[in-house]
């Protein structure tokens, strides 16, 4: 069944990633009693938007023998924090973010090594067509800053918690639809007051 425009927000509960039709009416709602067994899904634009739609595409790689500390400039004089690791053949290998880097006062720890020993191996990839949500509870679950998108083992994209901090901040510009809310104009008449009468 596919509820009218004019349902009101107040009259969906939520059940998992679906709402539930209520009983709620209003003075231009057609319900009938199949709605409130009717689960109907309301898709936001998080669990609707795919990885391919926020990724950055324009993404470093470097391969594992390359020195850890021309990795440090290229992140600091380039503005980014993760670096990918692929092999010859563009195989993902491994990571490189700048808190594995040491950051600004790691200059010892990059000293004399190559990305492969500072790298974290295990890394989480996506696939383009995954939704933006996914991406987002992989990194909370994982504590880890970026998922990198490949397609078909190639590295196509990456996404970052910056990326998905630009993703709220252009959604919070945009203006929100008011809910349309029908008034009820019926009135019920006024009975008139009669005094008391009788004896106490």
């Amino acid at each position: 069944m596919i509820c009218e425009d004019d349902i009101l927000v107040e009259s969906l509960e939520p059940v998992g990633e679906t709402y539930r039709c209520g009983g709620r009416r209003s003075a231009r709602m057609r319900w009938s009693a199949v709605c409130n067994r009717t689960n109907v899904t309301l898709p936001s634009p998080e669990a609707t938007m795919r990885v391919q739609d926020v990724m950055t595409e324009d993404v470093q790689t470097m391969a594992p023998d390359d020195p850890a500390e021309h990795a440090w400039e290229l992140m600091r004089t380039r503005g980014f924090h993760h670096i990918v690791v692929t092999s010859e053949s563009g195989a993902v290998l491994g990571i490189l973010s700048d808190r594995d880097a040491g950051g600004t006062r790691g200059g010892s720890l990059r000293r004399g090594r190559t990305v492969e020993e500072l790298m974290t191996k295990h890394v989480v990839t996506v696939d383009p067509s995954t939704t933006v949500r996914r991406a987002a509870n992989l990194m909370r679950g994982r504590s880890i800053g970026c998922v990198v998108v490949t397609n078909r083992g190639r590295v196509v994209g990456i996404v970052t918690v910056s990326d998905l901090l630009d993703l709220l901040g252009r959604g919070s510009d945009r203006p929100i639809a008011a809910t349309k809310r029908w008034t009820l104009k019926h009135r019920t008449p006024h009975r008139k007051r009669h005094a008391a009468t009788g004896v106490w």
